[in-house]
């Protein structure tokens, strides 16, 4: 892609900037623009890491948060909290809460913009959170969970603390 095609373009639409796509020229004259002075081909990557981790963190939100608006009530044995009269709705909220988080990942990493440091950072504590009340709820005993409950949580833990890791280490790269 030539200079003159980055700026045809450019006036066609939102681009997305990738490291291919990007010349020190262009660089040059984004700054100079106004633009975002610190996109660099390195920067660039980043940004396209942060945006393949919000991907995947939505689609893993996209994927439990249905399964537990719609199997809230073959969950709640699985986990060993059938007895408690709220355990179905409370599941079926968290469910909807999933669903809207991960819209709001799709919506941050489809914007023509790359995701910010802050809010790559936001995510990963928000995720951190996740990951540290699923631990309270485990080490607490506050809940009677079953062994298949104590699994479920244990394992989801682990694949937001992964996600949170990557999202913090996005944010580092792109700060």
């Amino acid at each position: 892609m030539t200079a003159q095609d980055g700026v045809i373009s450019a006036l066609k639409g939102p681009v997305r900037v990738t490291s291919r796509t990007l010349s020190s020229h262009q660089t040059q004259e984004s700054h100079r623009a106004g633009a975002h002075p610190a996109l660099t081909p390195e920067r660039a990557r980043a940004a396209l890491g942060a945006r393949r981790i919000l991907q995947l963190n939505a689609l893993t939100g996209m994927v439990s948060g249905p399964a537990l608006v719609l199997g809230a009530g073959f969950i709640a044995p699985l986990l060993g909290i059938e007895r408690y009269t709220a355990a179905v709705p409370v599941l079926q909220a968290t469910g909807v809460g999933l669903v809207s988080f991960a819209a709001l990942l799709l919506w941050i990493a489809r914007r023509p913009v790359p995701p910010a440091p802050a809010t790559m950072l936001a995510i990963g504590l928000i995720d951190a959170l996740w990951v540290a009340a699923s631990a309270a709820l485990l080490l607490s005993r506050f809940l009677p969970l079953s062994a298949a409950g104590v699994w479920i949580v244990a394992i989801q833990a682990d694949v937001i603390a992964l996600l949170a890791a990557l999202e913090l280490r996005a944010w580092w790269q792109t700060r």
